[in-house]
């Protein structure tokens, strides 16, 4: 169900092979470092996905996203790796409320160069 949801959700066409979804992974950077626990995980060759169940408001969702997106990065980088092998990172949080007071049904976040509006 979660994986036909994503492709549901990121505009693909069922066809590529994603990792059997795991629940609730725990991520930290080192052993003193605020750790995560991802709700839903799964990958497939080019993305890395998570989906978060949002119950409480609590206005830091922006910021949430960038740290668990930073410790799937390091989670998933071997020592030596070159950049040019991360994944890029889905996290998709589904929300009781509206994070934004927008009343938009899906808000859409991606790192654009703010001269040219390039990604």
């Amino acid at each position: 169900m979660q994986i036909h949801c994503l492709y549901i959700y990121v505009g693909r066409k069922k066809k590529q092979t994603h990792q059997r979804p795991a629940r609730k992974a725990s991520l930290a950077a080192s052993y003193d470092a605020k750790s995560i626990r991802l709700d839903v995980r799964t990958s497939d060759p080019e993305h890395e996905y998570d989906i978060e169940m949002q119950t409480t408001d609590k206005k830091d969702l922006p910021l949430r996203a960038r740290y668990y997106q930073s410790l799937m990065d390091i989670e998933s980088t071997q020592r030596g790796a070159k950049y040019k092998t991360l994944k890029q990172n889905v996290v998709i949080f589904i929300c009781l409320h509206d994070p934004f007071d927008m009343a938009e049904p899906v808000y859409t976040f991606k790192n654009l160069c703010v001269e040219n509006g390039i990604v």
